[in-house]
């Protein structure tokens, strides 16, 4: 995991990503997947392995209410199942993404805006990768 990459003077400190790269591998026939989530209580959450639970990464919101910020993932590659891609999400709901499958990948921005005014206050890349071979 890299530190956050926080890209905008919105309250400094105020939102953050940590989370960089996910991986799941393993022998066929066994489920491969991973997942990410960012909860509306504040915490950033993942997951490597399938049937494996979320565990809290990190607060992606520091201080100030989940309502008034926004997540947008776009990635390109195979498509996550969870909540929509290319698409600015409120987050007073938890949000989330995942891979799953014989051979995935995904990589693209992930992005936190603020509501009010939709100047984006942090830009991370977020890779998400599975594979189930012979």
């Amino acid at each position: 995991m890299l530190m956050p990459n926080v890209i905008a003077a919105a309250a400094p400190g105020t939102v953050q990503i940590t989370t960089t790269f996910l991986q799941d591998t393993a022998v066929f026939p066994t489920v491969v997947r991973v997942g990410i989530k960012f909860t509306a209580s504040g915490d950033e959450q993942a997951f490597e392995g399938n049937g494996q639970p979320y565990a809290t990464v990190a607060p992606w919101l520091l201080s100030g209410a989940a309502g008034s910020y926004e997540i947008n993932y776009n990635p390109t590659g195979d498509t996550p199942s969870g909540d929509l891609t290319n698409t600015w999400l409120n987050m007073d709901t938890d949000r989330s993404w995942e891979l799953g499958g014989g051979v995935s990948n995904c990589s693209g921005p992930i992005q936190i805006r603020r509501a009010s005014d939709s100047v984006v206050v942090v830009n991370q890349n977020l890779e998400m990768n599975v594979e189930s071979s012979p």
